[in-house]
């Protein structure tokens, strides 16, 4: 299957890179470029939506955080891949709100995205080790919800599933750890989900880390 990406970033050299390196990529094909959110909605108001859009913030009119709030809200199905040169808390907590799947810096970008796109069509979501540090040390200071470990009926084996998800690990390298087929990893993984109360990866992540659950 090939996976169609749109790129949006107010730097056309920037843009031209990044469609160079998905281009390279094995699966994946770079449907078109913008140089600004307005573009981006005109397109996707006259055509099918993308399966994965590269989304810079820093845009000159529409930013990249107000295109991601109607992206969430109006094309929920585009799977958002943030590459920012932002690396800064307010920035990476924000694009959270918005069901982002990725969040890059800009300067790992070029070891990063491949990992990213690997991982994103199936779900899986992924932060520059950078940004990954970031979000851990917001959660680990934020007040616990709620909901405490337990009010959570966990199996053992969900309990495992979590620790290989904290380490970023997709299903199909969850099941080869644990001798499982992908599908019954991402049973397990609904599972969890659902007995956490959270609706996407990065809130679970979130509220594995609140919870200390690894």
């Amino acid at each position: 299957m090939s996976y169609k990406a749109i790129i949006v970033d107010d730097h056309i050299l920037m843009r031209d890179g990044i469609k160079s390196l998905i281009q390279s990529y094995e699966d994946f094909e770079v449907v078109d470029d913008f140089g600004s959110a307005e573009e981006m909605f005109t397109y996707l108001e006259e055509n099918s939506a993308p399966d994965i859009l590269i989304l810079d913030l820093s845009l000159q009119r529409m930013s990249g955080i107000d295109a991601l709030k109607i992206l969430y809200k109006d094309y929920p199905q585009i799977k958002v891949i943030v590459l920012s040169m932002h690396r800064e808390k307010k920035f990476i907590m924000a694009c959270l709100d918005y069901g982002i799947k990725g969040y890059i810096v800009k300067n790992e970008a070029a070891s990063d995205l491949k990992a990213a796109l690997q991982k994103v069509p199936s779900d899986e979501v992924f932060f520059s080790n950078e940004v990954y540090d970031t979000v851990l040390k917001t959660y680990t200071t934020m007040k616990k919800e709620r909901q405490t470990v337990k009010d959570i009926n966990l199996t053992a084996r969900e309990k495992e599933v979590i620790k290989y998800i904290a380490e970023g690990m997709t299903s199909r390298q969850i099941g080869e750890k644990l001798f499982v087929s992908g599908k019954t990893v991402d049973s397990h993984r609904s599972n969890i989900i659902r007995k956490l109360e959270v609706k996407n990866l990065a809130e679970l992540i979130r509220k594995v880390v609140e919870l200390k659950l690894v």
